[in-house]
């Protein structure tokens, strides 16, 4: 945020170099009071009642890296898991490949080819998701302006719709895409076309896959 000892004017005189953390404290809760270093500086932007502060910016910051970080938790396990079952269906029957630990090397393999991968999938998904959550903040700063237009009404909840198709097109793209990715070894791009090509290929046993999957789940 390039904050400087000159910010910290709120308590009084500006504090020199050699304040303390008693001053330097008081002087921060000061600047607080009248608004944050953003407000003093008159420096602050308003969007449908999302103030352009840095303490703003940083809850968003932090939100993205929260998303991020657990959709790059969900997409390890689901590769890992995914190179441990491929690894046992093909080689259980080969001595020179077979493993008592394949979830362990199917681990190890992840971690030493694929996190580029996931880190790029799931970024992608974040950025959505991300997006969904703007899309809903601003749905609940303009309920008024809604009321009263009818068509900003009827553009947010599509933008809406097509944002939530939209994460769920591709975490179903991209979870088949892991898998071949454990299986094959091929990067995110060339996974998600090769099994959006499967998919639109064999749809009758795509769907027997699912309702099997479900059965399985329940």
């Amino acid at each position: 945020a390039d904050i400087t000892q000159d910010h910290f004017t709120g308590a009084g005189a500006p504090l020199t170099s050699s304040a303390t953390f008693a001053q330097m404290l008081a002087a921060a809760n000061g600047t607080l009071n009248e608004g944050g270093v953003d407000a003093v500086e008159g420096k602050t932007r308003c969007i449908l009642g999302f103030c352009l502060t840095t303490k703003n910016l940083c809850y968003v910051y932090f939100l993205f890296g929260f998303l991020w970080t657990n959709a790059c938790i969900n997409n390890y396990a689901w590769t890992a898991l995914s190179g441990s079952y491929s690894h046992w269906y093909f080689f259980r029957r080969d001595p020179k490949y077979n493993s008592r630990f394949p979830l362990f090397w199917s681990n190890f393999r992840t971690v030493k080819y694929h996190l580029g991968t996931i880190a790029f999938g799931s970024f992608v998904i974040a950025v959505i998701q991300l997006a969904r959550i703007i899309a809903m903040y601003v749905d609940k700063q303009t309920k008024q302006l809604q009321e009263s237009n009818k068509m900003m009404k009827l553009v947010i909840k599509c933008v809406q719709c097509a944002l939530f198709c939209l994460e769920k097109t591709l975490k179903f793209i991209t979870a088949y895409c892991y898998i071949y990715v454990a299986l094959q070894g091929t990067g995110f791009c060339r996974s998600c076309f090769a099994t959006f090509g499967l998919i639109m290929s064999q749809p009758a046993q795509l769907a027997m896959n699912t309702l099997v999957r479900n059965i399985l789940s329940l």
